[in-house]
């Protein structure tokens, strides 16, 4: 019994799915239609293979049409052969969307409340970035870190922007003017800026101690590869 079965869904889609129609006019067609081609005697004797038969068939074929659709699914979403980047390239493109080459001057500008246009606008980069790199297993915490990284970036930028407006290849924070504030709102539009600074700074803070990890961590894995960026490499803290 076992072993028919067995037999039975291992046959190809195709033969599935024409005894699943089959089945289907055996069971749904009207009397009449089914006295004419004097099969009335054979459905009495079989109708319950039959039904047994039909609902196999039909749990195959959804099984496999569920299958088929994750795999689309799947394969949408992996990155194209040609976006798929090595650890190494990805380090590499990390470094310009952080703007880490002239770290000490984005450091600077930003404590005082400028951060270039490039970072904020570099968001879809850092995205598509994490989707298409292959890490391997030993590298997992490396991963790990670059996702953390990644929210930090994103927390940062949405705090920010908050209470920022462009300027020639910047942004800069719109600072609290008291003398254009009413009196009655002058109290709790000072606390919202305060408590709005507190919180952009410290998103700042935590970005960067981020990035801190994630260096100590590729100066640990990759000091001896001459392929690794020089940026990681020698720079080991951030102040």
């Amino acid at each position: 019994m076992y072993e028919k079965i067995i037999e039975f869904i291992k046959l190809p889609l195709y033969v599935v799915f024409l005894i699943f129609i089959i089945m289907s006019l055996l069971l749904f067609v009207p009397d009449s239609l089914t006295d004419r081609f004097q099969l009335n005697d054979f459905m009495e004797k079989y109708k319950m293979y039959f039904g047994i038969t039909f609902l196999f068939s039909a749990g195959i074929l959804f099984t496999n049409g569920i299958l088929f659709i994750i795999n689309k699914i799947k394969k949408i979403r992996e990155p194209k052969p040609h976006d798929i980047r090595t650890y190494l390239e990805t380090f590499n493109e990390l470094s310009k969307i952080l703007l880490l080459s002239d770290w000490d001057k984005f450091y600077s500008d930003a404590k005082h409340g400028y951060v270039q246009e490039e970072f904020i606008n570099n968001k879809k980069r850092f995205s598509k970035l994490l989707s298409s790199t292959v890490w391997p297993k030993k590298f997992a915490c490396i991963k790990k870190n670059i996702i953390s990284l990644n929210k930090k970036y994103n927390n940062f930028i949405g705090i920010y922007m908050q209470n920022a407006q462009p300027a020639a290849g910047f942004f800069m924070i719109n600072k609290f003017n008291a003398d254009t504030e009413s009196s009655s709102d002058y109290d709790r539009d000072k606390e919202k800026y305060e408590e709005w600074s507190i919180q952009w700074q410290q998103a700042l803070t935590d970005y960067v101690n981020t990035l801190n990890t994630l260096i100590i961590l590729s100066n640990k894995h990759f000091l001896n590869e001459e392929a690794f960026p020089v940026t990681f490499r020698t720079k080991k803290t951030m102040d």
